[in-house]
């Protein structure tokens, strides 16, 4: 077996830390933190913009909303292996995701503002393992298949109907691939360690872009098509021992997403001006995404994962499928976690 920075690793994991098979879960591979597109368990609570578009209450005069956010996601492990003393490492698993953003402090129906859901066919996945300091591990996942979609709650599209707005719902749902490129993979190791992201992803079928409208859903006039088909991201993640109130397997964590990502064009509520925008311009916006908390790394391996608590800052387009037709989206709250 590969030394493979023994210093930090745990001894009673490594035997299991490598492990192959059938249904076995790959240690490496997994998603970043703060990874807008995750397939990591959570639940958030927090503060965002606010906009005329998704608040259903009478007042409609704060500018910031606490909203409620759900994320339930998982990698279903297809299989596993670990050869050549464990230098390198092959997973395929079929990762599925479903976002719930929630507005829980309505007081009339607690709506439901907006559902995102994901699945893929396939992901494959590859590390190869070095023992040194500075380049411990690099990593490629490719997915060649993936679907996403996302829906207005039943609340707010009864009410756009009913305040005869433009636009009831738009039908956002595509098919794309996916390829990243992971440097120093942290898998199960204890103490400091820096990891770096790049990704890239792209429309399987450009032509028919990110979304579209249907006539009797609202004025195909209205909406322009996201000319730009693909998005690509840059993730950064710092795990250490060393900060506030970390100690042994509860370690520090810092994640940052930058991202890439098309404005949706039709239109939306301007909050400031009072009125709806009746333009739609193409444009492509960066994101970014950061958390800041603590993960708890269990002594024993999967089905029990590492357990997170922190606090999750995002600015940027709305990430909410059905909105990200909005800009200057911002957000702050605490978010439990489970990997």
């Amino acid at each position: 077996m590969v030394c493979l920075l023994q210093h930090t690793l745990m001894a009673q994991d490594t035997t299991l830390l490598y492990k192959s098979g059938w249904g076995v879960p790959a240690s490496f591979c997994k998603p970043f933190l703060a990874d807008i597109n995750s397939t990591i368990t959570s639940v958030g609570i927090g503060v965002n913009t606010n906009h005329k578009e998704y608040d259903l209450s009478p007042n409609r005069i704060e500018q910031y909303k606490p909203t409620v956010e759900t994320n339930l996601g998982v990698s279903i492990p297809v299989y596993t292996r670990n050869f050549h003393d464990n230098r390198f490492g092959l997973a395929f698993s079929m990762p599925i995701h479903f976002h719930i953003w929630l507005d829980l402090f309505e007081q009339t129906t607690a709506p439901v503002l907006n559902t995102d859901y994901s699945f893929a066919l396939m992901e494959f996945k590859y590390i190869q393992r070095f023992n040194n300091r500075w380049l411990h591990s690099y990593g490629v996942k490719f997915i060649p298949f993936y679907h996403q979609s996302t829906h207005l709650g039943d609340e707010l599209t009864i009410y756009r109907k009913d305040e005869g707005i433009s636009l009831t719902r738009v039908n956002v749902s595509y098919n794309y691939w996916e390829l990243s490129l992971w440097v120093n993979e942290a898998e199960r190791k204890i103490g400091y360690n820096n990891s770096f992201r790049f990704g890239l992803m792209g429309l399987l079928n450009p032509s028919k872009g990110w979304y579209s409208v249907r006539p009797e859903e609202g004025v195909v006039e209205k909406v322009t098509s996201s000319t730009r088909p693909v998005e690509f991201y840059m993730q950064y993640q710092l795990q250490t021992g060393r900060w506030l109130l970390s100690r042994d397997r509860w370690q520090n964590v810092f994640s940052v997403e930058l991202r890439s990502r098309a404005k949706y064009n039709y239109p939306y509520y301007r909050y400031d001006e009072g009125e709806w925008s009746e333009e739609a311009t193409t444009s492509t916006r960066w994101n970014v995404n950061l958390y800041y908390g603590w993960r708890l790394i269990p002594s024993v391996l999967p089905p029990f994962n590492n357990l997170g608590v922190g606090i999750q800052a995002y600015l940027g387009v709305n990430p909410h499928g059905q909105f990200r037709n909005i800009p200057n989206y911002r957000y702050v709250g605490f978010t439990l976690m489970f990997e």
